[in-house]
């Protein structure tokens, strides 16, 4: 059974966080299951992750993108998106925009 756990998640391994969260996920499921005494064992339990990490550099804003996100939404009138988005907006953590 755990083989076919790493089968469906290597099926899906093109997007290899989503993989591990599928996992995760029928990981928690099953663990729910085996306390509550309707399951002898969690097939899931010793997946291993498939992913390693990345460079994750290339999606930091820099100066430069921030800047012009600003003056697009300042051209697009909608100054309201970049003062949402800046520290200390006044905007609560648990807040819906």
């Amino acid at each position: 059974m755990v083989r076919k756990v790493v089968q469906w998640r290597d099926s899906r391994a093109d997007t290899p966080r989503a993989a591990d969260n599928g996992v995760l996920v029928l990981r928690t499921i099953l663990s729910f299951a085996r306390l509550r005494g309707d399951l002898g064992v969690n097939v899931a339990e010793a997946v291993p992750r498939i992913y390693k990490g990345a460079d994750r550099a290339e999606i930091i804003w820099t100066d430069g993108d921030i800047d012009a996100f600003v003056a697009k939404a300042l051209e697009l009138k909608r100054p309201h998106v970049w003062r949402q988005l800046q520290p200390n907006s006044g905007r609560s953590s648990n807040s819906s925009c």
